[in-house]
């Protein structure tokens, strides 16, 4: 299921859940193993991706970017079957999302253990647990290898 911003502050949630948030721009089996490692670390919990909109992206990753638009990028990760739903991020963080959910966990990569991540705020005022996922790889270095093998040489 995919709900926008305003859907998911209206939504009322009940359950055992995991949110981790990015661009996945363009979704790549790195993807797939950092989400099989959550299922992994916590059981059987419902995992909550929260999706930057194109405008975030762009604002992140700079011209160009995003390489998949929004609709698309959600699709693909509402068909993936350790994704239980896909909320709209118009934010450069998703605090606002760890504040509605309340999820009992908040999944990033390994490589920022040592950070102090943007949502740390509200994962402490919810009492959200910390996961670490795998190095599972770049999706702007995949384009750099895309565009590099495209150059005529």
């Amino acid at each position: 299921m995919i709900l926008s911003a305003a859907q998911a502050k209206d939504t009322q949630f009940v359950g055992s859940y995991v949110i981790i948030g990015g661009s996945f721009d363009p979704t790549h089996a790195g993807h797939v193993r950092a989400l099989t490692s959550i299922v992994g670390q916590c059981g059987h919990v419902e995992i909550i991706v929260s999706l930057q909109t194109d405008e975030i992206v762009q604002q992140r990753k700079g011209p160009g970017r995003p390489i998949i638009p929004f609709a698309g990028r959600a699709v693909l990760l509402d068909n993936l079957k350790r994704v239980d739903l896909v909320v709209e991020n118009p934010k450069m963080d998703f605090g606002w999302l760890v504040r509605a959910v309340r999820p009992q966990f908040v999944a990033t990569g390994i490589e920022y253990r040592e950070s102090v991540i943007p949502e740390a705020e509200a994962v402490a005022e919810v009492g959200a647990g910390m996961i670490y996922t795998p190095r599972h790889g770049s999706s702007s270095e995949i384009i750099a290898r895309m565009r590099a093998a495209a150059q005529p040489t």
